[in-house]
């Protein structure tokens, strides 16, 4: 009751504490950018540091996955529009560096991978403060991430591996501050997020929306057919995307590639002898024996791939070619093929490339001109903190060289722990598994994308895989972080209850 003279009172709005209680984070943002400005400009890392094959002398077009930057720069529009061997994301991105800093369009893409990278390890220590609800681990998490070598390693490489990365860790930011006041604007940027990923890294396919979608309805504490619907609006795009590939081109996804990926690993070394015989027996076709895959498509012209458009970006001798849909298309036949004459090789495979997943991502080819400017820092986290010089000793022990890093042992680990976890609290029971993702719906989802990645880059290639691994390296730190904290704390590994108001002090 308030007495007759008086106004009410209402109640004041508790400050925005966004400034207060996340300066630490904005620090980490700042240290890295610090440091990777200092190693670009005093230890000389460069984004074209790598010597590449080719007698193309700009740098951006010795890589398959682009679009030649003069048609980028004359018609970007049209280009990007007729892409089919890349998701269009990447292209785009080059092509508007080029169209506003070329030449020097390389070099500024470099100072905008450390802009994104250096928010990177920010998002890594807000997240692992969610998920163990301790400030000081967040921060020491960040700290660590923001001087991790392959950040500054991937910052000064020209392909998607960068954005990609913060586009994998930004997704994860936006659950971890959707967890406190559960406002849905944070799951709209989440999705946003994904569908970025999407457009911009082929294994992350349209599919994966199937189980995001309802992931974000089941965390909508109301209006969930109101936030459905706009999920599905914003997802327009990327279902936009894969339609316009099958109308213009006859396949449903964002790269015309995947077939040649699946014969690399299905058919990888195969001899002469072995190939000819699969050929004669009718399992594979005759590019598939004779024509390594990903080769120009003159290589193919002898095998009736000889289709002409009158479309520039689809006539050149790249992998964009009209042809390599037609191409990729009988190699993916050939590994259909091989698969069911014999799954023991590809099973053999896929532990190679596991292995190869393993390997410290800094110690790709690709980048290893620049690992040498910084060998010290790339020394040990790759020896000591990834455990390298431990599983050299274990692998001279057991006689056994194969385990590369300790990835190798907690990556399953992680895994394991958590789906045993989350069976022995859910069992069989259907509300159970809801109320676990609810309640912890960055745990569960960052284990979602660990698995997925993990999966669809072992088992559909086999040579990059370390480069892969670094797409979801901060997800497979903090988690492992995250899990750790959550066993010393005597908490579950599955569906620990954040029942937590907000950030404090």
């Amino acid at each position: 009751m308030y007495r007759w003279c008086e106004e009410p009172q209402k109640p004041r709005r508790r400050p925005r504490p966004v400034l207060r209680s996340y300066w630490p984070f904005w620090m980490i943002s700042v240290l890295h950018a610090i440091v990777a400005l200092s190693y670009k400009y005093g230890a000389g890392l460069s984004i074209t540091a790598h010597p590449l094959p080719g007698e193309q002398t700009e740098y951006w077009d010795k890589f398959w996955q682009a679009l030649p930057i003069e048609s980028l720069r004359d018609n970007l529009g049209e280009s990007v529009w007729n892409l089919h061997s890349q998701p269009p994301l990447h292209n785009l991105y080059g092509g508007v560096m080029a169209k506003l800093f070329y030449p020097n369009h390389l070099d500024w893409m470099h100072l905008f991978n450390i802009a994104l990278g250096a928010c990177i390890p920010a998002f890594v220590g807000v997240i692992v403060w969610r998920i163990t609800r301790n400030k000081f681990g967040g921060i020491l998490a960040g700290l660590l991430y923001a001087l991790y070598p392959s950040l500054f390693l991937y910052e000064a490489y020209p392909l998607y591996t960068l954005p990609t990365a913060f586009l994998v860790t930004a997704s994860m930011f936006c659950l971890a501050m959707f967890v406190p006041e559960r406002k849905v604007r944070w799951l709209y940027m989440f999705l946003v997020c994904v569908n970025l990923l999407i457009l911009t890294r082929s294994a992350y396919h349209l599919v994966i929306l199937l189980a995001i979608i309802p992931f974000v309805v089941m965390q909508a504490d109301a209006k969930r057919l109101r936030v459905l619907a706009i999920a599905l609006l914003i997802s327009t795009v990327s279902i936009g995307w894969y339609s316009k590939n099958y109308v213009q081109f006859g396949f449903f996804g964002s790269s015309s590639w995947s077939g040649q990926g699946a014969w690399r690993i299905t058919g990888k070394d195969y001899t002469p002898e072995r190939k000819a015989e699969l050929l004669e027996r009718g399992v594979i076709e005759p590019v598939a024996a004779e024509v390594h895959p990903f080769s120009p498509p003159s290589a193919y012209r002898d095998y009736g791939f000889d289709q002409t458009s009158d479309i520039d970006v689809l006539n050149r001798d790249d992998l964009n070619n009209i042809n390599i849909i037609a191409i990729s298309q009988a190699y993916q036949r050939s590994a259909i093929g091989v698969l069911r004459d014999d799954p023991k090789t590809y099973v053999k495979n896929i532990a190679r490339a596991y292995r190869a997943f393993c390997v410290p991502s800094s110690q790709y080819l690709q980048v290893s001109e620049n690992a040498a400017k910084i060998s010290d820092h790339e020394w040990v986290a790759s020896r000591v903190f990834q455990g390298q010089w431990v599983c050299k000793r274990l692998e001279r022990r057991v006689g056994f060289d194969y385990f590369r890093s300790l990835w190798f042992f907690i990556i399953p680990l992680m895994m394991l722990g958590y789906l045993v976890s989350s069976i022995r609290r859910c069992g069989v029971r259907f509300g159970a598994w809801v109320k676990l993702i609810t309640r912890d719906p960055v745990t569960s989802m960052a284990m979602f994308l660990i698995v997925y990645s993990t999966g669809v880059c072992c088992m559909a290639e086999l040579g990059e895989n370390m480069r892969f691994k670094f797409l979801i390296e901060s997800l497979l730190w903090l988690v492992a972080i995250g899990l750790v904290v959550r066993l010393l704390q005597g908490r579950r590994l599955a569906g620990d209850d954040l029942e937590w108001a907000g950030p404090s002090d």
